[in-house]
């Protein structure tokens, strides 16, 4: 006798299966990591670069995408692309989508550098100490993953780093949440907004929150401009790529300055400008071609 699923139009429903879903995959994520923590120390395990990838690829995996996947299957009888996969971005969106995430990197270099030299009230500074430690500890497990001079170690982060998160937190955050948000706010900006702001909190790193929270704006927009979760997930596939190739170039010393050092931007305000206006248009002419073809429709 085949079980009954509830009635998934409903939000609550929806909110439900996926609820259960992740929580089974963060149980089966915690087993994973406490049998390596019978055999290695916290701090063997956080100091091999190699532990720190495949655990990352697999919390990514069971708490991301599995989740997403199970609601995915779960809706296909209320609506068939629930999470906008089956949509192909067109070349020319493709084209601005690339040009967008290149042309933004002065620009977006620059609301970091701004974002890391917030200081907190006095009265707050035990907070901000801890925020600034916490900051620390995950620039250095980043740093242990990027920082390689070797061709095989820069493919498999670009695996980990670049596209596993691309696919993974896209369908999650712009395909799931962005739809349920949409769902029960009847509102699709502010479920792009929301789900921006959600999107850059589960990072845990304050000082990088305001620069990916634009960033999750605009992956969102992109979905909703394009009606098609590919163009985000090759927007921060880009995005997370040029990270590790800027790592790896700096690592073989082809470059001065690293990935983790934006405030570079602050002496070249014309290219922060002239990146913004970049940005800007490039985003206009994406909406523009999705209402010309909402019109055309």
């Amino acid at each position: 006798m085949m079980m009954n699923l509830p009635d998934m139009k409903r939000p609550s429903n929806q909110l439900a299966v996926f609820l259960f879903a992740m929580g089974t995959g963060i149980i089966v994520n915690s087993v994973i990591a406490a049998l390596l923590m019978t055999t290695y120390s916290v701090e063997e395990i956080t100091g091999n670069a190699d532990m720190v990838r495949g655990l990352s690829l697999l919390s990514q995996i069971l708490v991301f995408l599995l989740p997403s996947l199970v609601l995915y299957a779960c809706m296909r009888k209320e609506q068939n692309d629930y999470l906008h996969l089956r949509g192909i971005p067109s070349c020319y969106n493709l084209t601005l989508t690339v040009l967008l995430m290149f042309l933004s990197i002065p620009f977006m270099s620059w609301i970091v550098s701004l974002n890391e030299s917030v200081v907190l009230p006095e009265s707050m500074a035990t907070i901000e100490s801890w925020l600034r430690q916490t900051e620390e500890e995950m620039a250095q497990r980043s740093d242990m993953m990027l920082h390689t001079d070797s061709w095989s170690l820069l493919g498999i982060n670009i695996l980990v780093i670049a596209l596993c998160p691309a696919i993974c937190e896209e369908i999650l955050f712009r395909g799931v949440l962005m739809n349920w948000l949409q769902q029960v706010l009847k509102n699709k900006h502010v479920a792009v907004w929301l789900s921006a702001v959600i999107f850059s909190a589960c990072h845990m790193q304050f000082y990088g929150f305001v620069p990916r929270m634009f960033l999750g704006a605009a992956f969102g927009y992109l979905v909703v401009w394009t009606k098609s979760l590919w163009t985000s997930v090759i927007a921060h596939f880009i995005n997370n790529l040029s990270v590790a190739l800027v790592a790896f170039a700096y690592c073989r010393g082809r470059l001065s300055t690293s990935y983790n050092e934006p405030a570079v931007w602050e002496s070249h305000w014309v290219a922060v400008v002239i990146s913004l206006f970049d940005t800007i248009a490039l985003l206009y002419l994406l909406h523009m071609n999705n209402m010309r073809k909402t019109q055309d429709s």
